[in-house]
């Protein structure tokens, strides 16, 4: 409000100044958003002590923190059992060849003495499994098969693509109907409300393309 600065001691010029307050209006301008899927190249671990935080104190040397990143940094009352850590984590990464990839497999020396530490160990390997994921997303409504999906284009399709680009996220659309113009594009369905289906599909159909190796040498 200008009538609060009528009554300082300032020159004209200043008090001039004052006007412009009232003059002014915002604007308000509307921010494109942009979806851009991405796969991160490290996650945080869910320990004992729930999700890592990296909330750590500076090494007092200077050297890098690696704690978190190379070893689980966890409370040392209660630590992970790596006879479950390790499987959970080779499970989780999914390496590509995993023939060629050792697990290490621990082993409890004179077992027979100690059934208290096989009891849980099998408790906790029978509650690690229900806790899995699905290993496959059932869909509500009808979805086609990623196989199906990632068929090549009809010759006059591929055509149209090279002398039409694609619709960029600069369309201003809002994002649920840019949704439906993607996904048409590539053959998945999006039924009433059920976006998130569709998006799903989407991506992982897009993971499927960058996983796939007669793609390798294409920037998916």
């Amino acid at each position: 409000d200008p009538a609060e600065y009528k009554d300082l001691d300032v020159t004209k010029e200043t008090r001039d100044l004052f006007d412009y307050i009232g003059r002014y209006t915002a604007k308000d301008i509307a921010l494109p958003t942009r979806l851009r899927p991405f796969i991160p190249d490290l996650q945080p671990a869910v320990t004992v002590d729930g999700v890592d935080r990296f909330l750590k104190v500076a090494r007092p040397d200077g050297l890098p923190e690696r704690l978190g990143i190379e070893r689980l940094d966890e409370p040392n009352p209660i630590q992970t059992d790596p006879a479950l850590a390790i499987p959970q984590i080779f499970d989780h990464l999914r390496p590509k060849n995993k023939a060629h990839v050792k697990v290490p497999v621990p082993a409890l020396e004179h077992a027979q003495r100690h059934p208290k530490k096989v009891t849980n160990w099998m408790s906790a390997v029978a509650d690690a499994n229900r806790k899995q994921p699905p290993s496959a997303v059932v869909y509500a409504k009808p979805m086609p098969d990623i196989d199906a999906l990632m068929q090549a284009w009809p010759s006059d399709m591929e055509q149209a693509f090279k002398t039409r680009p694609v619709p960029g996220a600069a369309l201003g659309l809002p994002i649920d109907e840019y949704v439906k113009v993607v996904c048409a594009l590539l053959d998945i369905p999006v039924h009433p409300t059920k976006n998130v289906e569709s998006l799903h599909l989407l991506f992982t159909l897009f993971s499927e393309f960058k996983q796939n190796a007669a793609f390798a040498s294409v920037n998916v």
